[in-house]
């Protein structure tokens, strides 16, 4: 390859493509497997093939993404100072602690048709054990799944705020 193009993060970019598409290739029958026929076995999932391909190839793309930027400053890091690539690991760690516990009230509500919960009552209950728990900052959230039959709860946030998903099905 670098004798037909000379930039490096170009070929950097290449290789993590070649690399990301073989493993999105050989893992895709078991992910068929797991994610789509097993679910439509057991009668859990109402997602058709095609919106499941549809659904795989948008993950993909944002993980191919994340992939390229990653490798890309981590590969420009490597001619630096020791001490610059410390502060990146760094950065890079705190960032994905950041994600790991936001991850709900950032990308799940969106993602998911979610809107507040109205149930005065289940809100109540809520608020009693968050009360426990010592959380002052607490937001309840009914997600509409279509796509599966199953129960889902997350909860995420950090410190004193929390966030709940709660699927009905």
């Amino acid at each position: 390859i670098s004798t037909f193009i000379t930039s490096e993060p170009l070929i950097l970019c290449i290789f993590v493509l070649i690399g990301f598409g073989l493993f999105w290739v050989i893992a895709f029958p078991f992910n068929y497997y797991k994610e789509y026929a097993l679910e439509r076995k057991h009668n859990l999932s109402t997602q058709t093939f095609k919106e499941w391909v549809k659904n795989k190839l948008k993950s993909s793309a944002i993980i191919l993404g994340l992939a390229l930027v990653f490798f890309e400053v981590a590969y420009n890091f490597t001619s630096i100072n020791l001490t610059w690539i410390y502060i990146a690991l760094a950065i890079m760690v705190a960032f994905i602690i950041f994600l790991s516990f936001s991850s709900s009230s950032l990308i799940e509500t969106h993602l998911h048709d979610s809107q507040k919960l109205q149930d005065k009552e289940l809100l109540s209950r809520f608020a009693t054990l968050a009360a426990k728990a010592k959380i002052k900052n607490i937001q309840v959230y009914k997600m509409k799944t279509h796509k599966t039959k199953k129960v889902i709860a997350d909860s995420s946030g950090t410190a004193k705020a929390r966030q709940i998903s709660l699927s009905d099905t």
